[in-house]
């Protein structure tokens, strides 16, 4: 069965055996009574999406100018990275980025609040802690977006998009 939306493609609906529910995320190895099987492969979330994608978390909510040398362990080498300020591809210009951004905020602090994902891609909700260095020196901001990620089979980054409002 297909439903069409307004705007949207055409989605495909799967039906589920009777009283079964559909998780938001479906985790390779998690109890799941055979709905598995009944869905399409990009439904279940592999062991090194899980882990990389945990691995990706762990670096931003502890990034610091002496992390910036580990993006290799998150991102793949030609990633294209893209935020509204910025458009890079590969490791060493996200790098530039992080290392710009240290010179021009104080106590930045990433807090991810929020993930989602489904087969190889993932999007991660997170609010940005900083105070600037030369405007308002002493009042916290905090700016939240999101990161649309697509991942490979061995959890490496392949694609990050950043959006915020500003």
């Amino acid at each position: 069965m297909s439903v069409e939306n307004p705007g949207f493609v055409a989605t495909q609906l799967y039906r589920l055996a009777a009283g079964a529910a559909l998780p938001l995320v479906l985790c390779a190895g998690a109890p799941h009574d055979g709905l598995v099987s009944q869905m399409p492969q990009n439904f279940v979330i592999a062991p090194e999406i899980e882990v990389g994608l945990q691995r990706l978390v762990e670096l931003y909510e502890q990034l610091t100018p002496a992390c910036l040398s580990r993006l290799n362990i998150c991102y793949a080498p030609h990633v294209p990275f893209k935020d509204p300020f910025n458009e890079v591809r590969g490791q060493d210009g996200i790098r530039q980025i992080f290392a710009h951004m240290f010179t021009i905020v104080d106590v930045p602090r990433f807090i991810v609040t929020e993930q989602l994902a489904q087969g190889q891609r993932a999007f991660l909700a997170w609010e940005f802690h900083f105070r600037m260095r030369r405007w308002h020196k002493s009042v916290p901001q905090c700016i939240r977006g999101g990161t649309f990620l697509r991942l490979n089979a061995q959890g490496l980054v392949l694609d990050h998009r950043n959006y915020w409002n500003s």
